[in-house]
Parts: structure tokens; C-alpha cells; sequence
């Protein structure tokens, strides 16, 4: 008998699948509660004949105590994933895109300039090296030279200033300044300055 009744049901589930959609499609209105809005299908199956019927929970419809409730989706399960698809064909080259702005002119005409000061026993000697016309300085230094008169301990000598300076145009020009830490009246010495010119935009 029960195997009887789960053949029945097989066959009016798929009646019932057929039938509601049907339904639903010729009487949108009528039938609007039916499926449920998640998509679930309510109905009955009587426990004498195995008929089937569909009820609609939200009107107070339900099941007699001669029947078994049956509910059931409208739509089956997802399936699994299916598998990635082939990549696409890569598309064709853009055109090419316009020329970008003129950077602006960099360092060139890289130059060394150096000079040597006279020498003397003068405590405080100041000596430059000038870059030639149209370049600017963009670096430079210096260094003391003792010639002769040099005592048994050689004096010593500072720089206290190396720097850069406008002599005859805007930052043409490396100036080095030095003096003795121990002064004396007879040792010579003389300053060497270079400077490092460039033209610059």
C-alpha cells in the first residue's frame, strides 16, 4: 500500500509541477500566493486515494487529518559549478596614444675649472675659480699648498668658508677662504680652487 502511494505521488508531483505553472502564467493575479515568494509549493496528499492539491497557507488553508502534507520547490537546487571557460582572444592593439610635452633642458657642458693663489705668508688668503661665460657653478672646493718657511711643525690651515658666489653673473663663481690656526711671519702658502661649471636651462 505504501509503495502504491509513493508512485502516486511521483506521478502527481509531476502533474502538479506542470499545472502550477500553467496556473500561475493564465491567472497571475488569482494565483499570486502560489508559489510561496521563496518558491516553495504547499499541498496535500489524501491518505485514501493518494489525490493531490495544492493549498495557499496564507488564505488559512491547511491539511485534513486525512491527508499528508507535501511541500516541495518550484525550482530545484543550484547544481555544482561548472567548470572555468577558456580564456578570450586578446584584442587588437590600441592606437597609439599622442607625444607627451618637451621636458625641460637638463645639465650640460660639464666643465672643471681650477686656479692657484699666489703664494705668501699672509695669515687669511682668498682665492676663486670662475666658470666662463654662460655656464654657472653647480659645485666646487679647495685646498691649502705650503711652499716654503715651513717650521718643524707644519702650521695648520682651515678652511672657513667654500662656497659659491656671483662674481661677475649669477652663480658663476666658487669662493674659498682659508686661515692659519697658528699664525706665523714666514711660512708660505698658497690656496688651489677649482669649481665645477655647467650650463643650466
Amino acid at each position: 500500500m505504501r509503495k502504491m502511494l509513493q508512485i502516486r505521488l511521483r506521478r502527481w508531483v509531476g502533474v502538479l509541477a506542470l499545472a502550477v505553472g500553467v496556473a500561475i502564467g493564465a491567472t497571475g493575479i488569482a494565483s499570486a500566493a502560489v508559489p510561496d515568494p521563496d518558491g516553495t509549493i504547499h499541498g496535500c496528499v489524501s491518505r485514501g486515494n493518494g489525490g493531490l492539491r495544492v493549498i495557499d497557507p496564507s488564505n488559512g488553508a491547511s491539511c485534513t487529518t486525512q491527508e499528508t502534507p507535501l511541500n516541495f520547490g518550484q525550482h530545484g537546487p543550484a547544481g555544482p559549478q561548472g567548470p572555468a571557460g577558456l580564456p578570450g582572444d586578446t584584442g587588437a592593439q590600441g592606437p597609439q596614444g599622442p607625444a607627451g610635452p618637451a621636458g625641460t633642458a637638463g645639465v650640460s657642458g660639464y666643465e672643471i675649472v681650477r686656479t692657484a693663489g699666489t703664494s705668501s705668508t699672509a695669515d687669511l688668503q682668498v682665492q676663486v675659480a670662475t666658470c666662463p661665460a654662460g655656464k654657472n657653478v653647480v659645485s666646487g672646493g679647495g685646498f691649502p699648498v705650503f711652499d716654503t718657511g715651513i717650521s718643524g711643525i707644519v702650521d695648520r690651515v682651515a678652511i672657513h668658508a667654500s662656497v659659491p658666489l656671483s662674481l661677475f653673473r649669477s652663480n658663476d663663481t666658487w669662493d674659498v677662504q682659508a686661515v692659519e690656526t697658528t699664525p706665523d711671519n714666514f711660512t708660505t702658502w698658497h690656496l688651489v680652487v677649482w669649481a665645477v661649471c655647467a650650463t643650466v636651462a
